[in-house]
């Protein structure tokens, strides 16, 4: 028997399959949850997940719509891939997978060029200068990164103004130049709202369900699928399948089990 919003209903087999809170434009709000707590189920905490991540502006609206492949480290992981600028924050695939790790740490940090050691960028850097002595600042990185990003990696580190020649770059400029590169820090604010989340982050305990059947340790006859467990993947595609096949997996069961 399942009581829920007013109503009672009656069967021998419930497959519960709602979704979680992502997307609740699509019908995702909560409401498995609660039905599954009804019949004694834990919840872990819930969080948005595959969601792009807010920072502190001052940089990023300035590079907003540029993207650059970069490692992105949070809460001591790291997703290599693309990475997308925007007004109030990073977003691209990499900060999408990365995003789930999400925890205490308040810090997200770049490495843009990560084919390349802090030693590598030296030494490149330090040959820039020989070659290209009189290059405004401005123009420094042209080659090298993008004008924007080079722009405003060198603003971050205080080499103003961007008039000056490549020459005049100290020592300590140039090795901070090198740490800000392979290790660019962007202070966290929170995540988008569920609203641009594709995924939910915790959920029903999966140990309180048979990974063979998907039935309920707690209640014969109680199956659940999908996004309503504590399960979430990467971006390609993880999540969807999950859902196809844990309830493929619930159907046939619940139809089987007489």
């Amino acid at each position: 028997m399942l009581a829920y919003d007013g109503r009672i209903e009656e069967a021998d087999r419930i497959i519960v399959a709602t979704g979680g809170k992502a997307a609740p434009n699509f019908g995702s709000n909560g409401t498995g949850y609660d039905i599954l707590k009804s019949f004694g189920h834990r919840i872990t905490e819930l969080k948005p997940s595959l969601v792009q991540i807010k920072t502190e502006t001052e940089v990023v609206r300035k590079l907003k719509g540029i993207k650059l492949i970069a490692n992105v480290t949070l809460e001591g992981n790291t997703e290599y891939g693309e990475v997308l600028f925007t007004e109030y924050g990073l977003s691209g695939p990499a900060v999408f997978n990365i995003s789930s790790r999400l925890g205490s740490d308040k810090t997200i940090s770049l490495d843009i060029m990560p084919e390349y050691s802090r030693e590598d960028i030296y030494n490149m850097l330090i040959e820039r200068i020989s070659f290209n002595a009189k290059l405004p600042l401005e123009n420094f990185f042209v080659g090298m990164l993008n004008k924007r990003v080079g722009q405003a990696l060198l603003k971050y580190i205080g080499a103003e103004p961007l008039s000056r020649y490549a020459v005049t770059l100290s020592e300590k400029e140039i090795s901070r130049i090198c740490a800000v590169i392979k290790n660019w820090n962007f202070n966290i604010t929170g995540t988008m709202s569920w609203n641009n989340a594709q995924t939910t982050r915790g959920g029903v305990v999966t140990d309180e369900f048979d990974p063979v059947t998907m039935q309920s340790k707690l209640k014969k006859g109680l199956y659940a699928a999908g996004e309503v467990l504590d399960i979430d993947g990467d971006c390609g595609g993880y999540n969807l399948q999950w859902a196809w096949s844990s309830g493929a997996v619930a159907g046939i069961s619940a139809a089987s089990n007489t």
